[in-house]
């Protein structure tokens, strides 16, 4: 048994995209979003809010450069800092995500799915049961062969470990610790050419491009807007009424390029 992470009936699908740095995976998915209101597409997700716990970082700038109709920016550092804490301090990491709900709610906005685009924080559990089964994350490469590997340090582990190819993923965010939910998708594989570490920065920017930049639209818009994800009560993913492996459905490129991606 399983049900429907999200009902197509109720579209556009609010989605909530949270981010620390350059914004571009958010961006990714907005466009998509505009690209599909453009064509008359009905079913699809709306970016209603955009939360930043870093207010320097470039993605707000370009944040404020879309229509997206709430932006909220909760500096963390300074969140704990006024109260004597250190970043790692989980009490106040918990006090930190009441802060985020209670702003959000107090604005009547209410999720039908979190995007963590490029969101450098670690949820609280009590944040994470909150919003059960409606927050995902990307990763750069198989959360489960890099567990623990995060940014650029990713590319650069799989040109040390010699890797052939890398698979940026959608992964579910889950109480159960850093990285270890199931994943939703993974990408085609993105050859690994870089043979030095220096070339790390170079294999980073192709697999954003070529991996999730494309599987994270195509992720919010293709299968959970259109009510095609579904949860089983043993945390099992189903894609149209199938389970997924944990290590998530491979996408193929022509699935990607069908939708415009």
């Amino acid at each position: 048994m399983y049900y429907s992470v999200h009902d197509a009936r109720r579209s556009p699908m609010a989605v909530f995209a949270f981010f620390s740095g350059a914004g571009s995976n958010l961006l990714s998915v907005y466009n998509e979003e505009k690209r599909l209101e453009k064509i008359g597409e009905r079913i699809h997700g709306k970016i209603v809010a955009a939360v930043t716990n870093n207010p320097n970082c470039p993605g707000v700038q370009r944040v404020s450069e879309t229509d997206i109709p709430f932006y909220a920016a909760i500096d963390s550092r300074k969140f704990y800092k006024e109260r004597g804490k250190d970043i790692k301090d989980r009490k106040t990491r918990y006090e930190y995500d009441e802060k985020v709900i209670e702003i959000l709610e107090s604005n009547a906005l209410f999720p039908d799915l979190i995007i963590g685009v490029g969101w450098w924080r670690i949820w609280s559990d009590m944040f994470v049961e909150y919003y059960k089964n409606r927050i995902v994350h990307d990763h750069p490469a198989d959360p489960f062969e890099y567990h623990g590997i995060y940014g650029i340090e990713v590319p650069r582990e799989a040109i040390r470990r010699k890797a052939t190819y890398m698979q940026p993923v959608v992964q579910f965010v889950t109480a159960d610790g850093i990285d270890n939910g199931p994943v939703l998708v993974r990408s085609p594989p993105i050859e690994v050419l870089e043979t030095d570490e220096s070339q790390a920065d170079i294999l980073w920017e192709r697999t954003k491009a070529q991996g999730d930049r494309r599987i994270f639209p195509y992720a919010v818009h293709q299968l959970f807007a259109k009510g095609r994800v579904g949860m089983g009560e043993n945390g099992t993913v189903y894609i149209d009424g199938k389970p997924v492996p944990k290590e998530g459905y491979e996408l193929c490129e022509e699935e990607l390029r069908s939708a415009g991606l």
